[in-house]
């Protein structure tokens, strides 16, 4: 019969290892995971992980499918998507250009806090970078 832990009744500890030094380590590991897999998208048709880290948001897969970066939607092979930045903002279009590294920061703390929440909230963890740099 394996030994268990008599806090957290999962299996026994390595020698200097605690349920919270556990419960720290898994939540970091699953929020960094997260944080890398939010600035991947997959395309909509062959469904091929792809990123963006300049260039417009019109994204045109090797399998030949369009869609915009920003908003992951299947668009037509032109332009009417897109309002051109830095004019002001078109109901319902996306900007054609954008900063990505800035984007991607949004989007990995975004994924972090979603993560995190679903841990046990009386953890009181220092927050991981969300910085791009930091990859």
């Amino acid at each position: 019969k394996a030994l268990t832990c008599i806090h957290c009744q999962l299996p026994a500890h390595p020698r200097g290892e605690t349920c919270l030094k556990l419960k720290v380590e898994k939540l970091r590991l699953k929020v960094e995971d997260s944080m890398a897999n939010a600035v991947i998208r997959k395309c909509h048709a062959c469904a091929k992980p792809y990123t963006k880290t300049d260039g417009c948001n019109r994204i045109q897969c090797i399998c030949g499918a369009q869609m915009c970066y920003i908003c992951k939607k299947k668009i037509q092979p032109n332009y009417d998507h897109f309002y051109d930045f830095p004019e002001e903002p078109e109901i319902g279009k996306c900007p054609l250009q954008t900063n990505s590294e800035d984007l991607h920061n949004v989007e990995r703390t975004s994924a972090a806090r979603k993560t995190e929440a679903t841990f046990d909230h009386q953890l009181s963890l220092p927050r991981p970078s969300t910085s791009y740099a930091s990859y």
